[in-house]
């Protein structure tokens, strides 16, 4: 199972000075995917992909919100 990120627009109600962390169609901050395999030898996974939702990042980008309305998959 995946998780992939459609939600990258932050409504004026958060900080405007937050962006997302991945961009639309990007695996999903809360991920568990692997980057470490070496290329052509990564398993043909995930089977299954949801909306996992996003995380938000300060201009700065040295600090990263987990509590972001627009990007969570809960309201």
């Amino acid at each position: 199972m995946g998780g992939v990120t459609f939600k990258d627009m932050i409504e004026p109600r958060d900080l405007s000075i937050w962006s997302a962390c991945a961009a639309v169609g990007e695996p999903s901050p809360y991920g568990r995917n692997t980057s470490a395999w070496p290329d052509g030898t990564t398993p043909i996974k995930p089977e299954i992909v949801f909306e996992a939702g996003n995380r938000a990042t300060n201009a700065a980008q040295d600090q990263v919100s987990d509590g972001m309305p627009s990007l969570s998959l809960v309201d």
